[in-house]
């Protein structure tokens, strides 16, 4: 493991045991780094699981992953970015492949299932054996460099992975809301703020009266508009909210709600919908006449294919690392998918595409309602 101890600084270490060759339990390198610059933390695993160099290592590939699994599902369902990254010496294990065992909790840098929702699809532009895997994150690009190889300065190429959201050339505001939001969320705030000058915003938040809110877990922001019951102010909250639905894509919006309308990423046909407040509520704050909510993506989408629901009750807790607060209530009793393509970089009319980035630990409760 190597890091800019400039920017990052290690907090929190240890050598978790994964059978190497022969079986032997050898300690591989979980560390979590947080960013000196603004208190971003993060999880970064370096593993190397054995070849068959000394012996089949097969049934030892098959354990060292339930290890990572059962090591990395705590983290990755706390809600933190987690990494693992390395040599998993498995392009010949078929369906015990890395990206058919830990796709389920994690997101493969390079993609993930087709649509047929086949977790052993491996993405045809990663390394063969050489992988990055992340939750609670948006992957914006991956390669593969294998110049590395042809220069002999190793015998495996260079695979590196870019993150979208977060630290982005939108600068940061001076809102204590910024505090806690998940990456995208944060490139949200940031860039409206940017585009459209300072607002009050809400972002992490209990919403005791609607149980499927993005906002505790730091992946939703409400813009508050001024004077909204007026034309002007009406004609601002739009001006923002088709914006930002323009920029879905490279923010990693799911949805919006503005004005007892919500427009959704995966029903982007049916354009907006009515909206209605899982508590029935009909006051203007709950049925956002007074501010547009952004929710976005957590991060752990398999793969960009949206998923189709309901989901089947008996799976819906089961699955709760990927589906983190599945209870989206709408007036149709339906959850919102949530998963979306990662974001590829791209240059914005006004304000400048979203770079490389760390993600976000969850903060405490600002007091904002939704």
């Amino acid at each position: 493991m190597a890091w800019d101890p400039s920017t990052w600084e290690m907090t929190n270490a240890r050598l978790v045991p994964i059978p190497y060759f022969g079986g032997k339990l050898t300690g591989m390198p979980l560390v979590q780094l947080t960013s000196r610059v603004d208190g971003q933390s993060i999880w970064v695993w370096s593993i190397h699981n054995p070849a068959n160099v000394h012996g089949p290592a097969a049934q030892h590939r098959i354990e060292a992953l339930r290890r990572q699994v059962a090591e990395l599902e705590p983290l990755v369902t706390a809600g933190q970015p987690v990494f693992i990254v390395g040599d998993f010496n498995d392009g010949k294990d078929g369906p015990n492949r890395a990206h058919c065992t830990l796709t389920p909790l994690l997101e493969n840098a390079f993609g993930g299932p087709d649509n047929t929702g086949d977790p052993c699809k491996v993405p045809t532009r990663g390394a063969p054996i050489d992988h990055i895997f992340g939750a609670n994150v948006t992957f914006a690009s991956a390669t593969v460099d294998r110049s590395i190889q042809q220069e002999k300065i190793s015998d495996h190429p260079l695979v590196t992975a870019s993150i979208g959201g977060g630290d982005t050339s939108c600068p940061p505001t001076d809102s204590p809301a910024e505090k806690g939001l998940t990456p995208d969320a944060l490139l949200v705030l940031r860039c409206v703020d940017a585009e459209f000058g300072p607002h009050t915003y809400g972002g992490v938040g209990d919403r005791a009266s609607n149980p499927g809110s993005d906002h505790p877990a730091g992946r939703a922001v409400d813009i508050m508009i001024n004077n909204w019951n007026t034309p002007a102010g009406e004609a601002e909250g739009t001006r923002i909210t088709e914006w930002v639905r323009e920029h879905a894509k490279e923010l990693g919006v799911t949805y919006i709600i503005w004005r007892a309308k919500i427009w959704s990423v995966a029903r982007n046909a049916e354009e907006w919908r009515t909206y209605t407040h899982p508590s029935g509520a009909t006051d203007p704050t709950s049925l956002h006449m007074d501010h547009p909510h952004v929710s976005v993506n957590a991060g752990t989408g398999l793969g960009g294919n949206d998923i189709v629901y309901p989901v089947p009750p008996q799976m819906a807790g089961a699955d709760a690392h990927n589906w983190h607060e599945s209870g989206y209530y709408w007036s149709t009793g339906t959850p919102e998918p949530t998963s979306r393509s990662p974001a590829e970089p791209q240059s914005w009319p006004h304000t400048p595409a979203p770079s490389r980035s760390t993600a976000a630990s969850p903060g405490p409760a600002d007091g904002w309602s939704r």
